[in-house]
């Protein structure tokens, strides 16, 4: 969430300011990335490229625009947690231990 409100800041001040779509949204996908990766929360940049997106497109930093973009996020968190419950990790397990063993055997 607290990404989340960064990006509406941003967006409001990058898309109110600068006419140029491409500069404005590359310089908010800039500040973004790296206010993220800061933060050490790279798994929100997707969403919040999204919410960046729909705002410059729409330029409506009403308070109805905001409660939408943040319900469309919560749909999409909540949506993204109720498939990991159900995902089988098997497989990836499998690859990381195998990745440990062979990096432990080729350093000796």
């Amino acid at each position: 969430l607290l990404t989340f409100l960064v990006s509406i800041a941003v967006s409001w001040v990058i898309f109110l300011h600068i006419e140029k779509i491409w500069i404005a949204y590359g310089l908010f996908i800039f500040i973004i990335v790296f206010f993220s990766e800061l933060a050490g929360w790279r798994a929100t940049i997707s969403v919040n490229s999204v919410v960046g997106a729909h705002f410059l497109v729409s330029r409506d930093f009403s308070f109805y625009s905001v409660c939408n973009e943040l319900i469309l996020a919560l749909i999409g968190i909540t949506a993204a947690l109720l498939l990991n419950l159900f995902y089988d990790y098997n497989g990836s397990k499998k690859s990381i231990i195998a990745n440990m063993c062979y990096r432990r055997t080729s350093s000796r």
